[in-house]
């Protein structure tokens, strides 16, 4: 019963990712570098999610995970990049994102290799992207344009972004100690929370992307 409610889940949440990721590939040409961006971070999600789901059951994906810490990692620090400048930061993000990158390739090379889960990787990129986030909400305590759109998507995407990876941190940091000592229904129980977690983020991101589109689209038509 556990296993139908999480494949349900899990189709629900690739589902609400594709649209995402649909609306997004539109969007690339009509919004600013900022939130071009995060759409193609909501693109490559989408072809990872569409691949994932396209390849034989039981089949060893974890390569997958490699692609995709690389280049959320990758697309996100230059969205933060053109956040910050707008914020009046001037900071070369390329300081912190080339030699995490080397590092992800290092560890995919040598080390947790393609068919292995890198853990390293993920955790790492988490960590920073969390501190990317935390920085941003500080800079927008005192921001007077809220009411705009723009910043409201970028907001709330980030929020989203962030319950993301704390999730993702909690389960990379747990799941070799529930693998080892928990039981199958309570390892099923886990990945079923995370299930739910993941769903309501993908939920902010299609709602947010659907609203933006519609007023980007209003505004080109004006």
């Amino acid at each position: 019963m556990l296993e139908q409610i999480l494949d349900s889940i899990s189709n629900i949440s690739i589902g609400l990712t594709i649209i995402t990721g649909s609306i997004s590939l539109l969007l690339l040409n009509f919004v600013d570098k900022r939130i071009k961006f995060l759409c193609l971070y909501f693109v490559v999600i989408a072809a990872i999610e569409i691949y994932s789901f396209s390849i034989a059951k039981g089949q060893n994906n974890l390569y997958l995970y490699h692609f995709y810490t690389f280049f959320e990692f990758l697309l996100l620090s230059k969205a933060f990049q053109y956040i910050y400048h707008q914020k009046g930061l001037q900071f070369n993000m390329n300081l912190i994102l080339v030699p995490v990158l080397i590092f992800f390739l290092t560890n995919s090379i040598f080390f947790q290799r393609f068919d292995q889960y890198n853990s390293y990787s993920n955790i790492l990129a988490s960590i920073l992207i969390i501190a990317y986030c935390i920085y941003y909400f500080y800079l927008i305590l005192d921001d007077d344009r809220s009411n705009e759109y723009n910043e409201t998507f970028i907001k709330w995407t980030l929020t989203a972004v962030f319950l993301y990876q704390i999730t993702m941190i909690i389960f990379n940091l747990f799941s070799n100690f529930l693998a080892k000592y928990g039981s199958f229904d309570s390892d099923l129980m886990i990945w079923l929370i995370r299930a739910l977690i993941l769903l309501s983020i993908r939920f902010i991101f299609v709602y947010h992307i659907t609203k933006l589109s519609v007023i980007t689209l209003k505004t080109q038509a004006a």
